[in-house]
């Protein structure tokens, strides 16, 4: 069972247990929080409420790795870490 949800559209991001994670590999997973770095690779979310959005996740169990601030491009930003590891940037679109 997830631990939160996000509407995205037709694609709905969980955040699942790491059990849940274990039932589906017989060898079971690599634990991505572990590592206290960022992973080299993201979860990139567009919505037009970065700042709603961030703290939905951080209710939810997500680390703050930074607030959401403006870009000097004029987008709104903000990344954070899932309870799971997962390095997610939530982001405005770009203008362009």
């Amino acid at each position: 069972m997830p631990l939160v949800e996000f509407d995205t559209g037709e694609t709905t991001l969980s955040f699942a247990a790491h059990e849940l994670g274990d039932s589906h590999f017989p060898g079971g997973h690599v634990d991505a929080h572990s590592s206290t770095q960022p992973l080299g690779m993201e979860i990139a979310l567009v919505t037009s409420d970065v700042a709603k959005a961030h703290r939905t996740a951080i209710a939810h169990g997500a680390r703050e790795l930074t607030a959401p601030s403006t870009k000097p491009w004029g987008q709104v930003v903000s990344y954070m870490r899932a309870p799971d590891g997962c390095l997610i940037e939530l982001c405005t679109p770009v203008e362009g």
